[in-house]
C-alpha cells in the first residue's frame, strides 16, 4: 500500500497540471489581445496618412493641370486627364 501512494506522488511531480496549462494559455491569450489592440490602430492611422498624402498629391496635380492647360480638368475624364497621365504621375496612380 505504501508503494502505491509513492507512485502516485511521483507521477504527479513529472508533469504540469491541467490548471497550470490553462493558466498559461489564458495569460498568452491576454498578451496576444493586448498586442493585437496596440498594433492595428497604428495600421489604420497609417492608411489615413496615406489617403491624406494622396489627396494632397492629386490636388497639386490638378493645379498643375490648370496652369499648363488654362482650364480645370473635366470631371468625366478626370481619371484619363490626371491620374492616367504619366507627366503628372510618373510613378503611376497614387
Amino acid at each position: 500500500m505504501w508503494r502505491k501512494d509513492t507512485n502516485m506522488i511521483r507521477r504527479k511531480e513529472n508533469g504540469f497540471t491541467l490548471i497550470e496549462v490553462l493558466l498559461i494559455v489564458m495569460i498568452l491569450g491576454l498578451l496576444a489581445a493586448i498586442a493585437y489592440a496596440s498594433i492595428f490602430p497604428t495600421r489604420a492611422e497609417g492608411f489615413k496618412v496615406q489617403c491624406r498624402n494622396n489627396r494632397v498629391a492629386i490636388n497639386s496635380k490638378i493645379d498643375l493641370y490648370y496652369f499648363e492647360h488654362g482650364e480645370w480638368p473635366d470631371n468625366t475624364n478626370f481619371e484619363e486627364d490626371i491620374l492616367g497621365n504619366n507627366e503628372f504621375f510618373p510613378d503611376g496612380k497614387p
